[in-house]
């Protein structure tokens, strides 16, 4: 069986760079996601195999689609497609927004 360490690590970073984007902690993320924080560090790292569940349930607490978790980031490419830096600043807000609501604050 073939060791998929690249995709691994490319899917762990992609998963970090959403959570940090989002201003959530492992275990705060893992805790909404209903995973061990411990696994979700592992996958993050590239050390672990992300299972479907475990995509869909980090994709669903960073209102993201599956696919944004296994697609490489946006600033890897040449030409970016997507929101420009003033739009992802207006969506990191809104975010902010919303995960202070779901807190209850």
């Amino acid at each position: 069986m073939r060791d998929n360490r690249a995709v691994k690590e490319r899917i762990g970073a992609r998963m970090r760079e959403l959570r940090e984007l989002r201003a959530l902690t492992q275990e705060r993320l893992a805790e909404l996601a209903g995973i061990a924080p411990q696994h979700l560090g592992l996958v993050e790292r590239g050390e672990a195999n992300a299972t479907i569940d475990l995509l869909a349930a980090v994709a669903t607490e960073l209102s993201v689609e599956v696919a944004h978790l296994v697609q490489p980031a946006l600033v890897e490419t040449d030409h970016p497609i997507g929101p420009t830096d003033s739009e992802w600043a207006l969506i990191d807000q809104a975010l902010r927004i919303v995960d202070r609501y779901r807190r209850g604050r």
